[in-house]
This record gives C-alpha cells, sequence and structure tokens, in this order.
C-alpha cells in the first residue's frame, strides 16, 4: 500500500508543478487579476475567444448581455443606450443554437439578467449546424482541474512562455479578404445547402 501510494504520489508530482505553472502565468485569467497584462489578454482571445468570453463574463457578471454570432461581435454598449459597467458582449463566432443555450443558462448562473438581445444569422437555424465549443469552455471556466487540463489553457500557457523567453509573437491572419471568400464557401456548403430545420430548438425557446 505504502509502494503505491508513493506511486501516487512520484506520478502527480509532473501535473502539481504544471498547475502552479498554469496559475501563476494565469493566462485566461481564471483567478481575476484586476491588472491583467494586456498582450496576454490578447493572445489567449486568439486562443480561444470562447473559453476566454466564458471566463471574463464569470469573473465581471453584468445584468445586460448580448448574444450572437460574428455580426454583432463589434456592437458596444452605446448601441444600446447603457453604460459599459453594466453591457457585456457575448458573441461567438460561429455560434450554434446549442451553444447559444448554454451560454444562456451559464450566465443565468452568475447573473440575474434585466436584459437579453440576441443576433444570429439563418445558418445557425440548422439543425445541422450542432456544434459545441462551450461546453468544454464552461466546464474549464468553473473548475480549476478542468481548467488546467484544458487544451486551450495548456495553448495558452505555451504560447506566453515561447513569447517571453523567446520574445515571439503570435502571428495574426492579415489575408481578410481570402479568410472570409473561405467562410462563405463553408457556410454556403455546409450549411445552406443542406438545411434541416430545428423545430425542437426552435420550440426550446417558446419555454
Amino acid at each position: 500500500m505504502k509502494r503505491f501510494l508513493k506511486l501516487i504520489l512520484l506520478l502527480s508530482i509532473p501535473f502539481v508543478l504544471y498547475s502552479l505553472v498554469v496559475l501563476t502565468i494565469n493566462p485566461f485569467n481564471y483567478l481575476a487579476e484586476e491588472n491583467y497584462e494586456q498582450s496576454k489578454l490578447d493572445l489567449c482571445y486568439q486562443t480561444d475567444h470562447v473559453l476566454w468570453k466564458s471566463i471574463d463574463y464569470k469573473n465581471n457578471p453584468t445584468p445586460i448581455v448580448l448574444l450572437g454570432d460574428s455580426r454583432v461581435t463589434e456592437l458596444t454598449h452605446e448601441c444600446f443606450g447603457v453604460s459599459e459597467k453594466v453591457f457585456t458582449n457575448m458573441a461567438l463566432k460561429g455560434l450554434s443554437l446549442e451553444e447559444l443555450f448554454d451560454l444562456f443558462w451559464e450566465i443565468t448562473e452568475h447573473q440575474k439578467l434585466k436584459d437579453l438581445y440576441i443576433g444570429i444569422g439563418f445558418h445557425e437555424y440548422n439543425l445541422l449546424n450542432n456544434m459545441n465549443r462551450t461546453e468544454e469552455a464552461i466546464s474549464a471556466s468553473n473548475n480549476l482541474v478542468s481548467y488546467c487540463l484544458s487544451k486551450s489553457v495548456m495553448k495558452g500557457t505555451f504560447y506566453y512562455l515561447q513569447s517571453k523567453l523567446w520574445h515571439t509573437e503570435t502571428k495574426k491572419n492579415n489575408s481578410q479578404s481570402n479568410e472570409w471568400n473561405a467562410f462563405i464557401s463553408f457556410i454556403e456548403r455546409t450549411y445552406y445547402k443542406n438545411y434541416v430545420y430545428p423545430e425542437k430548438s426552435v420550440s426550446y425557446t417558446h419555454l
């Protein structure tokens, strides 16, 4: 039994050391630092904006929220005539209905909502658009072990160490035109040519 416990302790050392590094770097601001480094924020947002927004809302909940896809990511509190302190834009690139519902329930766990705005496109109303990135992000934002084991956290930690030790920066994709054309082609091919009305999901919104 003692040998087994020693083995468990030895095997746990790498995870403990890794967790200490993660908590020290705090890549997605899980620990809610007030003066969070801007370069770290930018880097982690690029790595996984779903996880970053989930943790950010948990740390800074507001009573007015905007949910939607990339079409509404640039909308600010000024568009709704409210203070920045009470408004959060939780729009996600490529948001699906399933992700929208997950985010809604997660938000209500942290804050009683006064107003909720939703902006989604036609292709989100498609049963075939069943992508779900929020399940893992919500789990990581609410559980320290899940957070440390998250692939996005591992990547964020590595990219940050890489940027500091070797003075490298995460490359941004400047070919916005090519990226947009590829996105339009993907949406048309995946969701518009193959459309299934999400009857259950739409009925769920009327509950």
